[in-house]
């Protein structure tokens, strides 16, 4: 089908980048970047850091810890990139780092389309959008996104309290939630209120009443350059193939239904070829991992499982997943 977007870099990119424990300069993207998830990628212990231009600044968060924001290391405004200054886990000296960046459009605004009024920073071109608000002190309530059309993955984490990230995917619907940990599925009406977002609301259950200032990035599904949904394991070498509409840049997959189901991220940088077996998890601190055990294809139009690993892999389980493209596939490049 025709696509909204011919080139994926100019939203989405992967910077590969070697620390020096000083003011350095990471460039190389064909956008400003707006939200910046690093991390080391050879040593244990170093936490996954996330930026955005909304919250601004050295303001960091973990999607492998749970606690409160806090100072970080990390500055916008450079042209293509970002830059650090010395400290933190993504700066490490001598040591190579990874960084998942996306574009969130041109300016944040205001929106009161909610009963939460919120800082929005929308790019409806690519269908992501970063929220900032005041989570509601009775009741139910929603908020903003400025999307337009309806959030298919949505991450989000309170900014002042030590409390777990809360996970929407639109394959386990909105009666159902996951924190990042390595948890299955909860049910329940206490995060997303059992309704579905609409085209501008992201509906906020009775769980999170109090839960003070948070932040969420919230991502729609847009033809040839992203794509959420979920796939059955087969628990064989030859595993299933999961159709995409184009060759996957970074994927993320986790078990929806055992204990133990990590958040596993691979990209097209840190491995080229296939198979692609060199692989982070998002809520743990641990050093990159790469191994035959997660083989998985990155193929024209979506990728394959290669291994039989319960955590991408166990035959009769679910799957969900998270792609974004390196190009659609009625543009696809010779390599």
């Amino acid at each position: 089908p025709d696509v909204e977007i011919k080139n994926p870099k100019d939203h989405h990119e992967t910077l590969l980048y070697t620390g020096n424990n000083s003011n350095k300069t990471v460039t190389g993207l064909d956008f400003d970047p707006d939200f910046v998830w690093a991390k080391n990628r050879p040593d244990a212990g170093y936490h996954h850091d996330l930026y955005d231009t909304v919250r601004g600044n050295n303001k960091r968060i973990f999607t492998s810890q749970t606690s409160a924001e806090s100072t970080g290391y990390l500055q916008f405004g450079q042209t293509g990139g970002f830059s650090l200054t010395s400290g933190g886990g993504i700066n490490t000296n001598n040591k190579n780092h990874v960084a998942w960046c996306w574009n969130s459009g041109n300016s944040t605004v205001t929106n009161s389309s909610g009963s939460r009024t919120a800082q929005v920073r929308a790019n409806q071109t690519c269908g992501f959008s970063i929220i900032e608000f005041t989570y509601h002190t009775s009741g139910t309530a929603n908020v903003g996104h400025g999307l337009g059309k309806p959030p298919q993955w949505i991450i989000a984490k309170t900014l002042s309290n030590s409390t777990h990230w809360v996970v929407f995917h639109k394959s386990t619907g909105a009666n159902a939630w996951f924190n990042l940990n390595t948890s299955p599925k909860n049910t329940g009406t206490a995060v997303w209120d059992n309704q579905m977002p609409t085209n501008t609301l992201i509906n906020l259950g009775f769980g999170m009443v109090n839960q003070q200032d948070t932040i969420m990035y919230a991502w729609s599904e847009i033809v040839g350059f992203s794509a959420f949904g979920r796939y059955i394991g087969n628990g064989s070498t030859n595993g299933p193939y999961v159709h995409t509409g184009f060759r996957p840049a970074w994927l993320m997959y986790k078990n929806v239904s055992q204990n133990g189901g990590q958040w596993f991220i691979r990209d097209n940088k840190r491995e080229t070829g296939n198979p692609n077996n060199t692989s982070l998890a998002a809520e743990s601190s641990g050093a990159e991992v790469e191994s035959s055990l997660i083989d998985t294809d990155f193929l024209s139009n979506g990728f394959k499982l290669r291994e039989t690993n319960e955590g991408t892999n166990n035959s009769g389980i679910e799957y969900i997943f998270m792609a974004f493209a390196q190009h659609p596939v009625k543009y696809s490049r010779a390599v």
